[in-house]
């Protein structure tokens, strides 16, 4: 039969695969009792194992399906879109960042690179989630959350603005229109 200090120790290492840090975890349980201390952890990995955790990216060079691909023209990067929050209460919405077109590794957006979303007679700017929550991003990080079937444009320095549409993944998708960029869907290879 487990031990008590055991089962302690086999919840903390959960919650520490859920990058809850195990000190953060101990100062919670402090002056607990035992069996306090237990039930408190029971509760926290209930809470972290049933969140629908979103914004992962994908690793480096992994594709992945309802990844999709939008070149850029004239440019070394592309836009790549990945899935967000599919679940059928929430706008669905995809995680937009930039990586490279040879090895499809992320980058954070060139500072010179401006996002927005247009419509008809309006531009807004898009900041990336990073910004928005005023945190840094770091190497590789930083990403823009859009939903289902907007348009939006990218502007860069001494190029034309360069519109394309995020896919629509739960109702037909509407023709492009001349001129605007299609999101191209990477289909993983079984080889």
């Amino acid at each position: 039969m487990e031990s008590q200090k055991d089962l302690e120790q086999q919840l903390i290492s959960t919650l520490a695969q859920y990058h809850i840090s195990p000190e953060s975890t101990h100062i919670q349980l402090m002056g607990l009792s035992p069996t306090e201390r237990i039930t408190l952890l029971q509760q926290m990995v209930q809470r972290v194992t049933s969140a629908k955790i979103i914004g992962v990216k994908p690793t480096s060079s992994q594709r992945q399906p309802e990844t999709y691909e939008i070149p850029i023209p004239n440019d070394k990067l592309s836009i790549r879109l990945f899935p967000g929050n599919t679940a059928p209460d929430f706008q669905p919405m995809f995680f937009l960042d930039f990586v490279h077109k040879d090895t499809f590794r992320p980058v954070n957006a060139p500072a010179t690179y401006k996002l927005s979303v247009v419509g008809p007679g309006c531009e807004v700017t898009m900041y990336s989630v990073e910004v928005a929550c005023q945190v840094k991003p770091g190497p590789c990080q930083e990403k823009f959350l859009v939903l289902d079937g907007l348009r939006c444009r990218l502007r860069r320095p001494g190029r034309l603005a360069y519109d394309f549409d995020i896919p629509r993944r739960f109702s037909p998708p509407r023709a492009p229109e001349p001129g605007v960029g299609q999101a191209i869907l990477i289909v993983q290879d079984d080889e």
